[in-house]
Order: C-alpha cells, then structure tokens, then sequence
C-alpha cells in the first residue's frame, strides 16, 4: 500500500509530498527555523511506522527571525524527535530574495548561540533514538573505509545512519547482515 501526505507551508512557500510504502523505514522532512513544520505529522508517521527514521533540515537565524520563532523550532525538534537534522546557520547568497533583507539579518552572535543550542539538543536527541538499533541485526551498504581509521568500513543501514564496522575492505559495495553492538549520536558501531 502507498500513503502520501502533502504539506505546505504558507510562510516559506515550502512544500514536500511524503508518500509511504509498506516497508518505509526513512522520511526526509524539510524545516526551516519557525513555525513552519507540522509535528504531528512526524508524530502520525511514527505511530504507523515505529522504527521509522526522520530526518530533517534547518537553517537558523533567517532574516527577521526572532526568539520566538527559534523556540518555535526548538518546540518542534523537541516534540518530532528526528534521527537527525541537518543543521545550518543562514548566510546570504548573493542573487537570492533573502540576500536583499540585509536591513533583517541576525546578528551573528545570535545566530551562533541558536545554532549551538539547537546542536546540544538534538546530538541529546539523537543519542536516545539511535540506541533503538543497539543489540540488532541490520542490513547494512559498505560504502568505504573509513577516514579516520583504516581498520574501519563506514555505511549505511535502510534508515540512512552512517554505520562504523570493523572490516576488510573486500566488503566495500556489499551488502552485509550486521549485528549493532553499540551507538553514539552519530553513528552505530557493528561487527559481522
């Protein structure tokens, strides 16, 4: 079966169509720092799908952008609990409407304050939902060694978290069964 959700925000213009398949285990859901997000959207997705993984994007400190709206963010990190955001602090590029807001540009120590508290909480976040796979198998894409380690192959499980595997690496490009042993905020640890 095949679920699609369409949302649309008035204030960015932003739109994203989320269409479920029966063994759907990642949602990508864009955010802009505000009150553009719907939560409980996160949330019904959640409910349907458990082990669901939802990431999503946010810039912080818009032009015009307030306390206010950055709570407002914060409310919905803390309340849609995404496996992962990518974050941004907003810098203007020139040729685009939000470079001609110059006169409503934050000041950069706000933005960096807001940056870092969003960071805090959600590596706080992500820390407790990337726990779920500990004690698992998974099926896990080897993509490449690792960068810091020659002794370790780094991928992907379906939800899209980087896995760190202790590995040869004949394993790049395979796809392998792996057993989780252990998480950090950012990525799991697995061995074959």
């Amino acid at each position: 079966f095949i679920i699609c959700f369409f949302a649309l925000s008035v204030k960015s213009n932003l739109f994203s169509i989320i269409c479920f398949i029966n063994d759907l285990s990642f949602v990508k859901s864009p955010l802009l720092s505000g009150p553009i997000c719907n939560p409980f959207l996160n949330k019904l997705i959640k409910s349907f799908i458990p082990n669901v993984s939802i990431s999503s994007d946010i810039i912080v400190g818009f032009p015009g952008e307030n306390e206010d709206d950055f709570q407002q963010t914060m409310d919905v990190v803390n309340y849609a609990e995404f496996d992962l955001i990518y974050m941004f602090k907003f810098s203007p590029r020139p040729g685009t409407v939000a470079s001609d807001y110059v006169d409503q540009f934050v000041e950069k120590e706000l933005i960096d304050d807001r940056f870092m508290r969003l960071k805090v909480r959600q590596t706080e976040i992500s820390g407790k939902r990337y726990k779920r796979y500990e004690n698992t198998k998974q099926m896990m894409l080897v993509e490449k060694i690792s960068k810091k380690d020659n002794n370790i192959l780094t991928g992907r499980i379906e939800g899209g978290h980087i896995v760190h595997l202790e590995s040869s690496s004949e394993n790049i490009g395979k796809l392998l069964n792996v057993n989780i042993y252990d998480s950090t905020p950012f990525f799991l640890k697995a061995t074959l």
